[in-house]
């Protein structure tokens, strides 16, 4: 069952196919992208506010986002996590998926398991312990020089990760308030944080908004998302195939037979059920 939930080595060939895939994924991506804000260039100037994304109302200059997920009760929440994944793809946003809290493991092998799973679609990934210090020195590296922004649920350790950081972390912290446009029409207030740390380290860590339940693209693009589903679902008998309950699903197959993550599957039917 264990096995069932991770994805299966890969050939070098499969490999090969996976980054040909993906690379063409993130063409396809930045081709939408740049028709979106063309789009919008001819639009309204008050059209334009409601369809710019959240993330970019509250940091333009952010070049990284760093997504915070933790081990222990409650358990990893894998579909908050791919949400801020998909989030991040879609701002053309470097991406670092830092997996915290190892130290509550009793089988540390089970963070690795987790972590090459995503290693594998090419995402950054990194295991920390704020409580040990374990996979700071890297952390700190991946952070310097750059703006990053800070996202995870609640109780995932992001306080603790910005000691850790830095100890002097709250005494250089600046805070504004925002007002920001959603895609309803409506306005919502939060708060942003924004720590400048040693070594040019700049963090924002946004407060009263949580960003995954702000994900709006249609639920049938939703799959564009999963590299891993683009192989498996060339042998989906239907062409509209949306990987859920229907007959003769190559994605469906491949989970069951460990080649695709089980808990990439079910966050992926999560993700589409909540858009529909």
């Amino acid at each position: 069952m264990e096995d069932r939930c991770v994805m299966k080595d890969l050939t070098k060939i499969e490999q090969k196919q996976l980054r040909h895939l993906m690379q063409e994924r993130k063409a396809r991506l930045r081709l939408e992208r740049e028709e979106e804000r063309e789009e919008e260039a001819g639009a309204e100037a008050e059209d334009v506010s409601l369809r710019e994304s959240l993330l970019r109302q509250i940091a333009k200059g952010v070049s990284q986002l760093v997504i915070v997920g933790a081990f222990g009760s409650p358990p990893l929440a894998f579909p908050t996590l791919d949400r801020l994944l998909i989030l991040a793809q879609r701002e053309e946003l470097e991406t670092l998926l830092c997996l915290n809290k190892i130290d509550l493991l009793k089988n540390r092998a089970e963070a690795e398991r987790i972590a090459r799973v995503y290693r594998k679609l090419d995402y950054a990934v990194m295991t920390t312990s704020a409580a040990t210090g374990e996979g700071f020195a890297e952390l700190r590296h991946k952070l310097e020089q750059k703006r990053s922004m800070l996202v995870g649920d609640c109780g995932v350790g992001k306080t603790a990760l910005l000691k850790a950081l830095d100890p002097y972390y709250e005494q250089k912290r600046t805070t504004r308030d925002l007002i920001l446009s959603v895609n309803s029409g409506d306005q919502i207030n939060c708060s942003i944080h924004e720590y400048k740390l040693v070594n040019a380290t700049e963090v924002l860590e946004v407060n009263g908004v949580p960003l995954h339940e702000h994900l709006h693209l249609p639920h049938e693009e939703v799959h564009r998302y999963f590299p891993e589903f683009f192989a498996p679902s060339r042998e989906c008998m239907a062409d509209d195939c949306l990987h859920l309950r229907e007959e003769d699903c190559g994605v469906k197959q491949a989970v069951e037979d460990g080649v695709i993550a089980k808990h990439r599957h079910e966050s992926y039917m999560r993700i589409v059920e909540a858009l529909r």
